[in-house]
């Protein structure tokens, strides 16, 4: 298995130019280090593609909203907005969109070390990456 058997998805919300800064900087240190793997980006719409350099996909997806949830451990007891159809909406479209055969899901404000997250798939799958 090499890097060009490797698709990286980053999915979630991406509010300002300080968060696409953020990505931007992992994807550059994914890419310098693996330029074979494929990078995607599932986020909402209302950002332009040209935002996001050395990505190989963009999908902006149309915002599929919340809905309201209540627990206990919220306090005091009420409702509150939960953004967990956002969260499956982006990585199933984002996973859909992977065209190799290993894929990682982060979300869009991870830090990535690209060695580090190599060094783990390496162990995990017991072959070497970029060999």
């Amino acid at each position: 298995m090499g890097p060009e058997d490797l698709s990286i998805v980053f999915q979630g919300p991406l509010p300002d130019e300080e968060a696409i800064d953020y990505l931007q900087r992992s994807v550059f240190e994914l890419k310098s280090q693996n330029p074979t793997c494929e990078i995607i980006v599932a986020t909402w719409r209302g950002r332009s593609p040209e935002s996001f350099a050395n990505v190989d996909q963009v999908l902006l997806l149309d915002e599929p909203g919340s809905f309201a949830a209540t627990a206990r451990w919220w306090k005091p007891f009420k409702v509150r907005n939960a953004n967990t159809k956002r969260m499956l909406h982006s990585s199933r479209e984002g996973l859909r969109a992977a065209t190799r055969k290993y894929c990682v899901k982060l979300r869009t404000d991870s830090r990535v070390d690209a060695e580090k997250l190599l060094a783990c798939l390496q162990a995990d799958l017991g072959t070497g990456l970029g060999s």
